[in-house]
C-alpha cells in the first residue's frame, strides 16, 4: 500500500484513485513486483502536484 497522505494535523488518508490502481493492477493478476513499482510511481506522481 502507498504511503498514507496527511490531510490535516492529526489525520491522514489514501487518495482514492491510488487505490482504485492498486485494486485494478491486482484484479489483472500482476506480481508482488509489478505492485511495488506501481505504488513507487504513485508516489513518485504525488510529487508533481505540488
Amino acid at each position: 500500500m502507498p504511503k498514507p497522505v496527511s490531510t490535516g494535523p492529526r489525520t491522514v488518508g489514501l487518495p482514492s484513485d491510488e487505490i482504485d490502481s492498486i485494486i485494478s493492477a491486482r484484479i489483472a493478476g500482476k506480481n508482488e513486483d509489478d505492485i511495488r513499482r506501481l505504488v513507487e510511481e504513485l508516489e513518485a506522481a504525488r510529487k508533481t502536484f505540488k
